[in-house]
């Protein structure tokens, strides 16, 4: 009876968690689209009107007349700051109120979805985990069950392994990436480069490969984390997040910490289930 309880209260504080990590990874792209105005201020490459043509179901479906309302100016710019104000708002409630953070979660996944809609070019995988995580936990909210806010949980958990595994399996295969040379490239490119790191690693090629390989093995192992003892899960995520750290500060992705740090807490609730089965 005592594990039960002990278990509900550690899966509402891991929901709970991984909510308010979530909003802080959208607030901080909210508030850059905002002071990056040219990416919603309309005629540029990411404009709606643009996007909309490279998809026939744009086109067509009905629904289309309504995204042309809200994915161009005035209505995207009212659609950003929404979700800035939901964001920061996520961040302010306390854990008492469930009903207005399960609304939040709702609206948070909505916006996200229609943002990928919007810009679907030149997206990394924190845009489409923010949409796993809010869409998880919305449904979470809408039928708040034990067993569906575990299912949630683990969804969540799984997607972020799974996503680790399958990078780390194309990079595997690649042997650009085998050679080291995938990362200098990389990091020697106009949107995420960074000039000093790639001048570097060019002139270290040996570091540059045992960094490669080292994101290889710790992807493509990243699975065994929910059967690993106490320490190793421990290590592992303080890699992972160090990982992600680096990535956002070479290449400028400022979400990209954020929203994979979110998904932890939901690692180690399975973690421990797994570890309290053994």
């Amino acid at each position: 009876m005592n594990v039960s309880l002990h278990h509900t209260v550690d899966l509402q504080q891991t929901i709970w968690t991984v909510e308010k990590l979530g909003a802080l990874s959208i607030l901080i792209c909210a508030l850059e689209a905002l002071f990056n105005f040219r990416r919603i201020r309309g005629g540029e490459l990411v404009d709606w009107t643009v996007t909309r043509e490279t998809s026939w179901n744009y086109r067509t479906k009905p629904v289309s007349r309504w995204l042309d309302i809200l994915l161009v100016r005035p209505g995207v710019v009212a659609l950003t700051a929404l979700q800035c104000a939901a964001a920061a708002s996520m961040l302010l409630l306390g854990p008492e109120h469930k009903g207005w953070a399960g609304a939040l979660d709702v609206l948070l996944a909505v916006l996200c979805t229609l943002f990928m809609v919007r810009e679907p070019f030149g997206r990394d995988g924190a845009d489409q985990m923010q949409i796993v995580i809010f869409g998880s936990l919305a449904l979470a909210h809408l039928h708040p069950t034990p067993l569906i806010q575990r299912s949630a949980v683990w969804f969540i958990a799984l997607q972020v392994i799974l996503s680790y595994f399958t990078a780390g399996l194309s990079k595997a295969w690649s042997p650009v990436w085998r050679s080291g040379k995938a990362l200098p490239a990389i990091i020697s490119t106009r949107i995420y480069g960074n000039a000093k790191i790639a001048h570097y690693l060019d002139r270290r090629p040996q570091v540059s490969q045992f960094i490669c390989m080292g994101t290889i093995a710790f992807e493509t192992l990243f699975p065994f984390v929910l059967l690993a003892p106490p320490v190793i899960i421990v290590g592992m995520l303080f890699i992972g997040m160090s990982f992600h750290l680096s990535i956002a500060r070479i290449m400028g992705l400022n979400t990209f910490f954020w929203v994979f740090l979110a998904t932890y807490p939901a690692i180690l609730y399975c973690c421990r289930l797994t570890l309290s089965f053994r």
